[in-house]
């Protein structure tokens, strides 16, 4: 099952420096709050090890490592290739992939302009996302055709529309009845280390009106009064949500 529309409903920024166990507890704290939902890693890089203490803390988390390939693979599938078919893989290997850039950017972009994915109106951060995707550039290797995608000036952030495009290729591809899909995209050195929070909406809104300013179209929803994730941010700037989560209540 997939929904018919998904909502980007939360956009934080963990301040920088703060360490990836004190990321980890509060990440938790969030998915408990919320009652559960799917969590969606970049294990890229520095992100195995971190993938590493979710398990140990009792999620199951998707691991998802972003290449620069052409096609996804799933770690099951490639395990069945190499042992045979009476081999049984473990959740784990089956919520580990590798998946090209392309993908995640494409299911990101399309969703926007095919009008399945919508920003909550409320986010501080919703203008900055939309920012972070016209920021991308697709540069074209003459000799192997290959594309790699990266942000147009040095300096430039994509951590906000990789934490959201994680969770979508998740949610689009892979789609299950979880209410919502939490996106972590781990930042190393001076890059900021994002989540997202993405709720599943099993039936369309009916569209609003909207001005095309730029080739990706700024769709925003408003939110209901009584939705959790409003509740958790309203009074709390974006910058202070990390460090004052604890003290929440939804």
């Amino acid at each position: 099952m997939t929904y018919e529309e998904y909502r980007v409903r939360h956009l934080q920024r963990f301040p920088l420096n703060t360490t990836y166990p004190a990321m980890i507890n509060r990440t938790i704290e969030i998915i408990q709050k919320l009652g559960g939902g799917t969590l969606v890693i970049d294990a890229t890089g520095v992100g195995r090890p971190v993938v590493d203490l979710f398990w140990e803390h009792g999620l199951t988390p998707w691991a998802i490592t972003i290449t620069g390939g052409n096609n996804a693979t799933c770690a099951a599938t490639e395990a069945i290739k190499k042992k045979g078919m009476f081999v049984t893989p473990s959740v784990r290997d089956q919520l580990t992939w590798s998946v090209p850039k392309r993908d995640l950017v494409g299911v990101l972009s399309v969703s926007f302009q095919n009008h399945v994915l919508k920003i909550s109106s409320k986010l501080p951060d919703a203008k900055t996302l939309t920012d972070e995707l016209l920021n991308f550039k697709v540069k074209i290797n003459a000799k192997t055709a290959h594309d790699s995608y990266e942000a147009w000036r040095e300096g430039q952030h994509d951590d906000l529309v990789l934490s959201v495009a994680l969770a979508l290729w998740v949610a689009v591809h892979h789609g299950s009845t979880s209410p919502y899909y939490f996106g972590l995209d781990l930042g190393q050195a001076s890059d900021f280390t994002a989540l997202s929070i993405i709720e599943g909406a099993s039936a369309r809104t009916p569209m609003r009106p909207y001005e095309m300013t730029s080739q990706v179209p700024m769709i925003f929803t408003d939110e209901e009064p009584q939705n959790p994730i409003r509740a958790m941010r309203e009074g709390y700037g974006n910058e202070h949500i990390a460090e004052d989560l604890p003290r929440l209540t939804l």
